[in-house]
């Protein structure tokens, strides 16, 4: 069995033009908005939402490289991904999305949970490359022998 490395530099791509553009943002505007110190009912608290926004940017990934390898439908898979992604969770795609709107209310604090994001994923593949010599472990779900 052969084993693939999953590029994780799409994902780091997009993360840092996301980052780059709620950066442009925010030096637009002089005065920024605070978010109270606990989010209103239904909306999913802010470590929950980087766990879930890391492993959704894996998702995408995933998603990406299986329509790479076997042209198919990279939404179908991707939508596949994050029902699963919630349901492991336990929330719903409609809280997922009114908490990115709550939290996006201030953009310094959407810019620190992606800065969060970022190193949640660079430590991931530091863990990846480190472990056997940089072999791939996720493929099986195990550790490689």
């Amino acid at each position: 069995m052969t084993s693939r490395k999953t590029p994780l530099l799409p994902i780091a791509f997009a993360t840092l033009t996301t980052l780059w553009l709620l950066y442009s943002l925010t030096g637009c505007n002089p005065k920024q908005p605070e978010l109270p110190e606990a989010p209103p009912s239904g909306i999913i608290a802010k470590d929950s939402m980087v766990m879930i926004m890391c492993e959704g940017f894996l998702a995408e990934g995933a998603s990406k490289q299986i329509q790479q390898q076997h042209k198919n439908n990279v939404l179908a898979h991707t939508n596949v991904f994050y029902h699963l992604l919630f349901k492991k969770y336990g929330v719903t795609r409609e809280a997922f999305q009114k908490s990115l709107a709550y939290y996006y209310q201030s953009p310094q604090t959407a810019m620190k949970m992606y800065e969060e994001v970022i190193e949640n994923l660079n430590k991931m593949e530091s863990t990846l490359h480190t472990e056997k010599g940089g072999s791939d472990t996720i493929s099986s779900g195990r550790k490689q022998p």
